[in-house]
């Protein structure tokens, strides 16, 4: 069954994501991250992780499901909080994530048409966007906490969001 979520926001690219439970996300971003610090689209309000973007519009939902649809299920760790820098507009906090089997999904779906600009994949579950030179103030170890995702989410270069399950 697939369900769909109308957003006003567009993209230049349709991506896929895994939705992640972690009750609280909102809050713990409310409480880690400072508000002054905030950049771009600031916080982020869904727990996920992508595992690409840069799919081209004629991508479809069924085109994803047929590719991931005989893979196992996904297991994500996530291990420390860290951040991507070097973006002149903001800096990426992140949960770092190991899952070997996310590495192999963003390698099958770039089979489909895209314009990923990233040459490799580090999956990660993005908290919050921060002004450039701020993202090394959050670098933080955590406990480790293993995840099955909930679903799998197929973003629309228009913004719908599609939600299913394999």
């Amino acid at each position: 069954m697939i369900l769909q979520e109308v957003s006003d926001k567009s993209y230049k690219y349709g991506c896929v994501m895994v939705g992640l439970d972690l009750p609280g996300f909102n809050k713990f971003t409310h409480k880690f991250i400072d508000e002054e610090d905030l950049a771009g689209d600031g916080r982020e309000d869904e727990a996920h992780i992508t595992i690409l973007y840069g799919l081209l519009p004629e991508v479809t939902v069924e085109d994803v499901k047929t590719l991931l649809l005989p893979l196992d299920q996904v297991y994500a760790t996530l291990s420390q909080i860290n951040s991507f820098t070097g973006n002149p507009e903001y800096d990426v906090v992140k949960f770092e994530v190991s899952s070997p089997l996310l590495v192999e999904m963003n390698t099958i779906l770039k089979t489909l048409p895209n314009e990923t600009k990233f040459p490799s994949y580090n999956p990660h579950a993005t908290i919050s966007y921060v002004k450039p030179g701020l993202g090394d103030k959050y670098l933080r170890n955590i406990k480790p906490v293993s995840l099955q995702p909930v679903n799998y989410i197929f973003s629309r270069p228009d913004g719908t969001k599609l939600f299913f399950t394999l």
